[in-house]
């Protein structure tokens, strides 16, 4: 029983990991309809300057805190700013603004590897303490309860922003209908501005939260974007509650995989090895079945 319990605490804490990501993919598309693939840099990028600030600089871990998220929110805005607004202003199609995000992680990527360092999983010392935390005979980290906590709290909040703020009502609307949105008095432009720079804030606290977990890398960025748009995908892309829903079962799944997939082929092939391809031909599954996601039309409000 302490296995399964194990297993499960390491599943929720690897799936509040692609929850966190997935949230980023999914205020964009909620918002604006497009899919930013930069999504997985800005987790880097959060998490390279937090060890940046840290580690090299010494500053202590609210300051850390403020400072990479400004940074890269900011970085995000530019995004928008520079590439994404002057292609919607030539008419740019969708497919467009999608390879413009493409571009973006590349540059965005490049410029990790060029500002910081080469040398692989990097990380800076946990938010508290290394404690062991016991539950029911299984054992997890004080950090991997600060990784849960974080997404909690960040899906509250930005449930809340979305469903009860003048704001996120009005970027809703946005995402909707543009047309109506811009003769009721919306600017779509100011909306569009303010979903890339959430999605920057939550890539950044994605990756100060992982950091002191699991390192990070200049390359990281693809890994951590694949997750993540997998659970927004497979969560109904626009759906707060499906992206951390969904990320939540791929961590879990990937936990069960790793610890019960070689008993059950009696240890004859190695399962574990393959978890990343299992999950994904099962997500493919899905979408085959429900191509519009688990959660399609669970929680469709109107503005």
């Amino acid at each position: 029983m302490s296995s399964f319990i194990q297993y499960t605490l390491s599943g929720l804490v690897t799936g509040s990991i692609y929850a966190l990501i997935a949230l980023g993919f999914t205020i964009i598309y909620k918002s604006t309809n497009i899919i930013n693939f930069a999504q997985g840099n800005f987790v880097v990028l959060g998490g390279m300057l937090a060890i940046y600030f840290r580690e090299q600089l010494h500053f202590d871990l609210p300051l850390t805190i403020l400072l990479s998220v400004t940074i890269v929110s900011l970085i995000s805005f530019l995004l928008e700013f520079i590439a994404i607004r002057q292609c919607k202003k030539r008419k740019a199609k969708l497919l467009t603004l999608i390879i413009v995000t493409i571009g973006a992680a590349i540059l965005l990527r490049g410029l990790a590897m060029a500002l910081f360092w080469k040398d692989p999983g990097k990380r800076f010392p946990a938010f508290t303490s290394d404690a062991i935390i016991t539950i029911g005979g299984a054992n997890i980290v004080t950090q991997d309860v600060w990784i849960f906590v974080v997404t909690l709290v960040t899906l509250f909040l930005v449930v809340l922003f979305f469903e009860f703020t003048i704001t996120g009502k009005s970027m809703k609307a946005c995402a909707s209908n543009k047309k109506a949105a811009m003769l009721m008095g919306i600017n779509v432009e100011k909306m569009t501005s303010i979903a890339f720079i959430l999605s920057g804030m939550l890539g950044a606290i994605a990756g100060i939260v992982i950091t002191p977990k699991l390192g990070m890398s200049y390359d990281s960025g693809i890994f951590w974007g694949i997750k993540g748009f997998c659970a927004a995908v497979l969560g109904s892309l626009g759906n707060l509650i499906g992206a951390v829903g969904c990320g939540m079962m791929l961590g879990l799944m990937e936990a069960y995989v790793i610890g019960y997939g070689d008993i059950a082929t009696f240890h004859l092939f190695q399962v574990s090895n393959y978890k990343e391809l299992i999950v994904i031909i099962f997500m493919l599954l899905i979408l085959v079945i429900k191509p519009e996601g688990l959660f399609a039309g669970k929680t469709t409000s109107r503005v």
